[in-house]
């Protein structure tokens, strides 16, 4: 009589298949800081006291990274930098990258649960809000800083430890905008992202 096998248990793969979630985003993560790296090597830095500026050749979103600004040749020659420089400032200055490294960490070790994803969003959605707000408390020009967030907003370099001009958030930033949320309301989004943190286990 053959001899019966048994289907291997869920509970002896998920040890396994957890690894390997935790080791592809890993590598992915490497990957996204050489990306950077590289792309900063090959451009002209300009160190402007509490920040660095990268223009780069190419097409390229403007985003930030540390206190690293990264823009495009073309951009530096615009008239719209001032608007993009202060918006990206605005990540520097409220130190946002740490708030993105923190969710990509999250997801690494809780890829599998969805409200890690949702965590991540939600956190790089309010880091743009935050940072839109300081735009048109200095500049006003609600309709010329949208109409910049459509012109530099370029899928050619996509880094998800940055903060860009990404297309995905465009239509929901500008609807925030014309929504006229208050300061408070800006606040209580960002602690609501706190909040769910410690909900992520």
């Amino acid at each position: 009589q053959p001899k019966r096998t048994h289907p291997i248990r869920l509970m002896e793969i998920a040890p396994w298949l957890y690894g390997l979630g935790c080791l592809a985003l890993s590598i992915r993560f490497i990957l996204q800081i050489l990306s950077l790296w590289k792309l900063y090597r090959s451009a002209r830095i300009e160190r402007r006291g509490s920040y660095c500026l990268a223009v780069c050749p190419g097409a390229l979103s403007p985003f930030a990274f540390g206190r690293t600004i990264f823009i495009s040749e073309q951009l530096y020659q615009n008239s719209e930098f001032d608007m993009v420089l202060t918006h990206e400032l605005a990540h520097v200055h409220q130190r946002h990258t740490w708030d993105i490294l923190l969710a990509e960490l999250t997801l690494i070790w809780q890829w599998f649960n969805p409200a890690a994803w949702l965590y991540r969003r939600l956190v790089e959605n309010n880091l743009e809000y935050l940072a839109d707000h300081v735009v048109l408390q200095q500049h006003g020009d609600k309709k010329a800083y949208q109409r910049s967030l459509l012109n530099w907003a370029n899928a050619t370099f996509s880094n998800s430890l940055s903060t860009s001009y990404s297309f995905s958030l465009l239509k929901e930033r500008i609807m925030m905008m014309n929504s006229k949320p208050s300061p408070k309301s800006y606040t209580l989004r960002y602690a609501l992202v706190l909040l769910l943190f410690p909900l992520l286990p």
